[in-house]
Formats: structure tokens, C-alpha cells, sequence
């Protein structure tokens, strides 16, 4: 398979207005820690854990998920880690910017998937909300530094502003390097490297749309084309026309 040819199981496309929905297949061999943030975005996605294992990091301790079939759903600025040994996960995962679906949880959880037919609509996911049980807490961090918390906040809200992080750290009355430091110990990365994956996410949602990849990267904060293909390439693994042909929404002559 080529560089530029997308994952045969992997795909992204709008559901309903607002409402888009990504399918995947994780296979890790040895030991690998997936990251996910959802910036302005609220997320429910169905996990199958089909070998391996599979844990969450939550304040520094590995625990289990609730079964090898379960359901996260993560609210707006929301960070979760989970470590996968020798895994094969599929998943597939709702996510939208528009207002919270009737009892969306606050804090990111885990819980064991029931009857889980797909989504394809708002109220499918209130459906699978309505149905969750035993919940898990799975938050990366659940009690952050209010500099660090504040700054994962902001970066959520305005990711494609070029506003220098020197900038806010002075806002904030700290120095940089103490604001990065704190900022990685809670949620896991460097504000930088936060910002770009922010991005990078958002552009899944250009790139389900008819919208070019060029107009994509600008649209969701990147300044520089070339930048944008490398960053992209270097979080999801493949590039951002791979992954646009695979939406059932775009225009596959469009470049």
C-alpha cells in the first residue's frame, strides 16, 4: 500500500448536520498509548477490544475498561489516555460541536456497551446514553492544576489562533516554562503539540465535507501547507487526501 492510499479500515463522514461519525480498526503491536482530546467537540464512541489488552490512564494509574465491548463518551475539553498491548480495537465514534445530547455525562466515562446499533442520529446517541450503567471514570487528569485546566480550555476554544503560548503564560502571570510543564504532567503532551493535534481532529470534520485539503488546512489554524501534511501525517499516520478519499461525502477529483 502506497503512502498516500488510505487505511482500508478506516473512514470518516458526515451522519446528519453537525453529527459526523468516524470507523476505525487499531491494531498495536507491543505496547502503545493512544491519546484522545476533544477540544470543542463532544464525543460517544463504541470500542470492541477483539485481542490484547487495554487500559485507561487515569491520575497516573492503569485501570481496566468495563468489559472488552464498551462505550466512551467525552464532553467538550475532555483528555483521555489508554495504554493497548498487542490490541485490535474497532471503533467507531460520533462526534459534533453542536449542544450536548440529553444526559451527556460532565466528565469523560467508560461503560459496557448494550444492543449498540450504530449512530446515526442525535437521538441514537441519547438512546445509547440512556442505556449506560456502572459508569467508569476515565479522565486523564482528574484534579489539574487550574493554570493547566485554564489553558486546556482556551486552546480548545480558539485552536486556530496563531496567539503565541509566551503570550498567554503572560496572561496567565507564570512563565512559559513552568505553564508547559504543568500543562504536560496533567494532560500528556506540550501546549504546542495539543494545539496541532486539536487541529489535526478538526480537520477530520473538513475533510468528511466537500472542502479541499488546502482550504482545510487553513481553515483549521495551519499557516503553511507543507506544515499541515507533515503534522497531519505524523499524528494520524496517513495522509490528509487518504483519509479524504475515504469520506463518502467528498469529491475524490478535488486535490
Amino acid at each position: 500500500m502506497r503512502s498516500d492510499e488510505p487505511p482500508s479500515d478506516r473512514k470518516s463522514f458526515r451522519v446528519a448536520d453537525g453529527l459526523y461519525r468516524m470507523d476505525q480498526t487499531i491494531r498495536v503491536r507491543g505496547r502503545q498509548t493512544g491519546y484522545d482530546a476533544t477540544g470543542p467537540y463532544w464525543i460517544v464512541g463504541h470500542i470492541r477490544l477483539l485481542s490484547g489488552r487495554a487500559r485507561f490512564l487515569v491520575d497516573g494509574v492503569l485501570i481496566p475498561p468495563p468489559g472488552r465491548s464498551f462505550v466512551m463518551a467525552m464532553p467538550p475539553h475532555s483528555v483521555v489516555s489508554v495504554e493497548l498491548i498487542d490490541a485490535k480495537t474497532v471503533n467507531s465514534a460520533a462526534f459534533s460541536r453542536g449542544l450536548l445530547p440529553k444526559n451527556f455525562p460532565n466528565e469523560p466515562i467508560a461503560f459496557p456497551a448494550r444492543e449498540f446499533k450504530g449512530i446515526r442520529s442525535i437521538q441514537d446517541v441519547e438512546r445509547i446514553l440512556r442505556l449506560r450503567t456502572n459508569p467508569v471514570r476515565i479522565s486523564r487528569c482528574s484534579r489539574p492544576h487550574p493554570l493547566s485546566e485554564r489553558l486546556k480550555e482556551q486552546l480548545g476554544r480558539n485552536f486556530q489562533a496563531s496567539t503565541a503560548l509566551s503570550t498567554l503564560a503572560k496572561d496567565y502571570r507564570t512563565s512559559l516554562a513552568a505553564l508547559s510543564r504543568l500543562f504536560r504532567r496533567d494532560w500528556g503532551k506540550p501546549p504546542v503539540q495539543f494545539r496541532n493535534w486539536l487541529r489535526v481532529m478538526d480537520a477530520f470534520r473538513h475533510l468528511a465535507e466537500k472542502t479541499t485539503v488546502t482550504d482545510t488546512a487553513f481553515d483549521v489554524g495551519f499557516n503553511d501547507l507543507s506544515r499541515f501534511h507533515k503534522q497531519f501525517k505524523s499524528t494520524v499516520g496517513y495522509t490528509p487526501l487518504a483519509i479524504r478519499k475515504r469520506s463518502k461525502n467528498a469529491k475524490y477529483s478535488e486535490r
